[in-house]
């Protein structure tokens, strides 16, 4: 088994196996432009820095592709945009309440970021019911989104919006 050592923006390692990996476009293309896969290179030499994720969230990240190591990697242009999303139980889990706020989307982020397709949908489709059948203040409230109207502002926006109601 061979490890990759991730190393998040706080310097954090996470030691992982190279099969995980395979799950993310971002990594696999460092993988294989450092020679990582070649088998006179120690890869447990070359760490592969990832700026952008914080360890908390790498961590996250990480815990996400176990689960769902033997799944299929979804292709982009492939997809059926049509069909309806359907959240798995675990995954419906792992993006409950607690997530709420900037740690989800920081997660949404890596996902972006990492190139991770599966995770990335999932978590976007998490966010999205997460608002049905709210209205904004609430949405605002959970998510610790200010408001950055005045009400009279909103209420000339709701006015000039009232068709879509």
């Amino acid at each position: 088994m061979v490890l990759i050592t991730l190393v998040s923006s706080d310097e954090q390692n996470f030691p992982v196996e190279r099969e995980l990996l395979k799950q993310s476009g971002t990594i696999e293309t460092l993988i294989v432009n450092m020679n990582l896969d070649d088998e006179d290179t120690d890869a447990a030499a070359m760490p592969i820095p990832l700026p952008n994720v914080k360890g908390d969230v790498l961590e996250k990240v990480i815990q996400w592709m176990e689960h769902h190591k033997g799944d299929p990697v979804k292709e982009g242009d492939n997809e059926d945009n049509n069909a309806e999303i359907v959240v798995p139980q675990w995954d419906d889990d792992f993006f409950k309440p607690a997530m709420y706020g900037s740690k989800h989307l920081e997660l949404t982020v890596a996902a972006s970021y990492l190139d991770i397709k599966n995770l990335l949908t999932l978590s976007c489709k998490a966010i999205s019911n997460t608002f049905k059948g709210k209205t904004g203040p609430q949405i605002r409230e959970e998510w610790g989104v200010p408001n950055e109207f005045t009400p009279e502002e909103e209420e000339a926006i709701r006015k000039e919006n009232e068709w879509s109601e």
